[in-house]
């Protein structure tokens, strides 16, 4: 039977093996912080490899880092004046858990 990413994580002082584009990633996400969503990640991406990076990609890896415990995501209401739509915000997760 094989154990959940997290709880191996947690069992074992081994780092979880990244890919290139998660280690990017996750490189993006601590510049970005609190200001790390889609559009952000996207403009940072593009910014570091100069090179064109669909949404579909940034939410792939994303999904990934979230399924190996490394990333959480969490909705946050837009505050600008217009009030737009919730964005999903991405930070990343510390080795506890929280």
């Amino acid at each position: 039977m094989q154990k959940d990413t997290q709880a191996t994580r947690k069992e074992s002082d081994q780092s979880i093996p990244l890919s290139e584009s998660e280690k990017l990633m996750m490189s993006v996400l601590t510049d970005l912080g609190a200001d790390a969503y889609a559009a952000t990640i996207r403009q940072a991406m593009e910014k570091r490899t100069g090179r064109s990076v669909s949404l579909g990609t940034i939410y792939l890896i994303l999904d990934k880092l979230e399924a190996k415990g490394c990333v959480r995501s969490f909705w946050k209401p837009d505050t600008s004046a217009g009030g737009g739509l919730a964005k999903r915000h991405f930070t990343i997760q510390d080795p506890d858990g929280s």
